[in-house]
């Protein structure tokens, strides 16, 4: 799971537009506590980028 912020630190998106395809339902994320995680494989290959 990648936070917002790292998921941000991959340069294809703001936290603003990450929030709004949370909300849209275009990548999936899972609340934990107040901090929202994203999947790290969909979005990794949403983008097409390569997971390190």
């Amino acid at each position: 799971m990648l936070t917002v912020r790292q998921a941000e630190g991959a340069g294809v998106a703001s936290a603003r537009r990450l929030r709004k395809m949370r909300v849209a339902g275009d990548i999936r994320a899972t609340k934990v506590d107040s901090d929202w995680r994203i999947a790290r494989d969909p979005f990794f290959r949403q983008f097409g980028l390569v997971d390190h």
